[in-house]
C-alpha cells in the first residue's frame, strides 16, 4: 500500500492533484475513497467459507455498482487486487471504447477478467516475475505502478501511449529493469 501511495504522489506530480482518482476496495466499507475514515477491522474476503456468501455479502456492499460508478469518467484505470478482491467486482462491467483499463493480477485472477468495451491489458504476475523484479510477491503490484510512476518523471509522454497501447505498461516497466520481453 505504501508503494501506491508513493505512485500516486509521482503520478500527480505528472498530470496533476485532481487528475488521479485512488479508491481502495475494502472487505468491511467495500470501495472508498483514499480520504474516508475508517475504524479498525479484521475483515477480509477470505472470511467466506461459501461462493453464495461472499457474492451476498459483496452484493450488500455494492461493489460492482460503486467500482462501475467510479470508473465511468476515468480515461486510465490500473487495478491492483488480488483474487478475491477482484472477484468481489463481478465482472464485467460497463465500459466505454475512450477507456484503458490495466490490471495487475496473478495468472489464476487473470481469468477472471472478461474482455471488455475498454482497451484491457492484463499483466500477470507470478513468483517468477517477483524474482525478475528483485520484490516480494505480495506488494508486487503497488510496487511496479510506482516504478511506473516513476518513469513518467522523465518520460512525460509514456503515459499517453500506455493510454493508447496498454500492452505497452510492461514493456516500459520491463526496460526499466532490463527485462527482455
Amino acid at each position: 500500500h505504501r508503494c501506491v501511495l508513493e505512485g500516486i504522489r509521482y503520478l500527480r506530480q505528472v498530470v496533476g492533484e485532481s487528475a488521479v482518482k485512488l479508491e481502495i476496495l475494502s472487505a468491511a466499507y467495500g470501495l472508498i475513497s483514499e480520504y474516508r475514515e475508517i475504524v479498525p477491522y479484521e475483515v477480509t474476503f477470505n472470511v467466506f467459507r461459501h461462493g453464495r456468501e461472499f457474492d451476498e455479502w459483496a452484493k450488500l456492499l455494492r461493489i460492482h455498482e460503486d467500482f462501475e460508478s467510479a470508473i465511468a469518467s476515468s480515461n486510465l484505470v490500473f487495478i491492483l487486487l488480488g483474487n478475491q478482491y477482484l472477484r468481489s467486482l463481478s465482472l464485467p462491467v460497463k465500459t466505454h471504447k475512450k477507456q484503458t483499463l490495466i490490471f495487475l493480477a496473478s495468472k489464476g485472477s487473470a481469468t477472471l477478467i472478461p474482455d471488455l468495451e475498454a482497451k484491457t491489458f492484463v499483466m500477470s504476475l507470478t513468483n517468477t516475475e517477483a524474482r525478475c523484479y528483485s520484490y516480494g510477491l505480495v506488494g508486487l503490484k503497488g510496487f511496479l505502478l510506482k516504478q511506473f510512476a516513476q518513469i513518467l518523471l522523465t518520460q512525460h509522454d509514456a503515459i499517453e501511449r500506455v493510454y493508447q497501447e496498454p500492452e505497452y505498461f510492461e514493456e516500459i516497466i520491463n526496460s526499466f529493469f532490463l527485462i527482455p520481453f
